[in-house]
């Protein structure tokens, strides 16, 4: 009887411990929680690696979409994102579907400004781009915060194509952000303004 009940509370234990690691709260620099809309800046957690996230046009290509990289200034945050999730809770957890789309501002593309994966067929590449909905319904454009170390750093998914989650990072050869499941980028999340929940 004691080892039925020792299983059954071992199990019970895993249960809750996993629940508890799926649900973990976002926090942002500050140690509060990430706002289901609010809007933030992407940082690097380490300096030496640029500063927050700006747009560009992909070298050689056509200047539309435009292209996630890195502020060469590690002073400047960079262009706020919206991270919002269309379910209705208030505060953003880890593995929750959520959208990131930038802040409105002048672009020469006249497109929507959410993140969205781009598979590139010259290199094999899949490079996160602008032009999504900003909703994550498709996959594409559906991306998940994860917990990687202490002290709120944290790792951006995408979970396109058959649902296996796929890190999101930097290629070193031309900087831009893609998928990059052997070097994930560490990041933390800044506040931008003080905005109130979609809920």
């Amino acid at each position: 009887m004691a080892s039925i009940f020792l299983k059954s509370t071992t199990t019970l234990i895993l249960i809750f411990s996993a629940f508890c690691i799926a649900t973990a709260i976002i926090l942002d620099t500050d140690g509060d929680a990430l706002r289901n809309g609010g809007q933030y800046y992407i940082l690097p957690q380490s300096i030496g690696f640029g500063g927050g996230l700006t747009l560009k046009s992909k070298s050689g290509y056509s200047p539309c979409p435009l292209y996630i990289t890195r502020e060469n200034d590690e002073t400047s945050p960079g262009i706020p994102v919206t991270i919002a999730s269309p379910a209705r809770i208030a505060i953003i957890t880890s593995s929750l579907p959520i959208s990131i789309v930038f802040n409105d501002i002048p672009n020469i593309c006249m497109q929507p400004l959410g993140w969205q994966v781009i598979p590139d067929g010259t290199t094999g590449q899949s490079y996160v781009a602008t032009g999504g909905s900003g909703i994550p319904f498709n996959p594409t454009e559906t991306f998940s915060i994860e917990q990687i170390g202490d002290n709120n750093v944290y790792k951006i998914s995408n979970k396109a194509g058959s649902g296996e989650a796929r890190d999101v990072g930097f290629f070193e050869k031309d900087g831009l952000l893609g998928i990059t499941n052997d070097i994930p980028l560490p990041i933390v999340f800044r506040k931008a303004f003080d905005v109130l929940s979609m809920v």
